[in-house]
């Protein structure tokens, strides 16, 4: 779809140049919403190392689109391995209600 292949062609470049602060900047300009279009950009970010970055900006109800709970689910779960204090930080201000409990206590 046209929200993928933009997020592809314009965020993906921007993340091999370790410019992960543009990247974000693009995903706001251009508004992405749904949730396929979201869940590639996490999947992209975190394979170039700049979840962390992502994780503030990734949308949780009421104020953004909720998104499968699988995919909150993959980003705290790779946030527990690569940026501990990330996961701490996003647990404080995405409700409880979009992502699992038990996998973050195993």
């Amino acid at each position: 779809d046209t929200w993928s292949q933009l997020c592809m062609a314009c965020v993906e470049p921007l993340l091999l140049r370790g410019e992960a602060q543009r990247a974000l900047h693009v995903l706001g300009q251009v508004g992405a919403a749904d949730p396929d279009t979201w869940s590639q950009c996490i999947r992209l970010f975190d394979e170039h190392g700049a979840l962390p970055a992502l994780a503030e900006s990734v949308p949780v109800p009421p104020q953004g689109v909720a998104l499968p709970r699988e995919v909150y689910d993959l980003v705290l779960a790779r946030l527990a391995v690569v940026a501990p204090a990330v996961l701490r930080a996003t647990l404080g201000t995405w409700p409880s209600s979009v992502y699992s409990v038990p996998p973050l206590i195993e």
